[in-house]
């Protein structure tokens, strides 16, 4: 299990739950089987998007939405898209539109920018 930055790993044996996030030192370093690596739907969504021609970038740090905001915003970056209903069998996304405010749900090769 090779690691990568921003990626999230818990503990399945020993204190079981424990929670990290990989740090940008331990990129390529590798994991043993008593982790489990939860990789975001948001690295699947940016796939899809940027295939399609859709310039995509995924927020650098888990950090506050308020922030996160904020930086599409000094970016000119249009639209925001929300991954948290997103799944395989169900490719659904929230897509908040900067100039506007409004959000919407929409599967994802349902958006057009």
């Amino acid at each position: 299990l090779t690691l990568t930055e921003g990626t999230t790993l818990i503990t399945r044996s020993g204190t079981i739950g424990k929670v990290a996030l990989v740090p940008r030192h331990w990129e390529n370093w590798v994991a043993s089987e008593h982790i489990i690596r939860v990789v975001p739907a948001c690295r699947e969504i940016a796939r899809q998007l940027r295939q399609r021609g859709i310039a995509t970038e995924i927020y650098h740090q888990p950090e506050a939405l308020k922030k996160q905001i904020r930086y599409a915003d000094r970016k000119a970056i249009p639209w925001i898209l929300f991954p948290y209903l997103y799944s395989s069998a169900d490719p659904q996304v929230e897509v908040k539109e900067l100039a506007s405010g409004q959000q919407h749900q929409c599967r994802l090769e349902e958006f057009q920018p």
